[in-house]
């Protein structure tokens, strides 16, 4: 809901938005940062990153001061992850879909059970 377009908001999730950022200002920070962020990325702008940074540690929440510093320490990975078009979504979806598969059962699914449960469907 932080990062979502205001034109596309509820009328009911914009009051509950508001009523949140108007009584907690760290939250209000969080959301004008994540909203930001979302930019940044679907705009494809790394010029952004450096004033994004900026931004996070002077509105000084710790948590998202961390994560900029995480990002920051991988700065070359985060430009090229914005402004290159290839990316391992479909293998990252793949990879959890198989983790998700190897936790229901329990543990128990070593690489003989996971690869008769993928290759022949229940």
């Amino acid at each position: 809901m932080m990062v979502q377009k205001e034109s596309r908001m509820s009328d009911q999730n914009a009051a509950f938005l508001a009523r949140l950022t108007s009584n907690c200002i760290e939250l209000s920070a969080a959301c004008s940062i994540a909203k930001d962020f979302a930019g940044m990325i679907m705009q494809r702008d790394p010029e952004r990153f450096d004033g994004w940074c900026q931004q996070v540690n002077a509105a000084n929440v710790p948590e998202l001061v961390a994560f900029a510093n995480s990002l920051d320490r991988d700065r070359h990975a985060v430009i090229a992850g914005i402004t290159l078009p290839w990316s391992n979504g479909q293998t990252e979806g793949h990879v959890n879909r198989l983790k998700s598969i190897k936790r229901q059962m329990y543990g128990c699914a070593g690489f003989v059970m996971l690869r008769k449960h993928m290759l022949v469907p229940p």
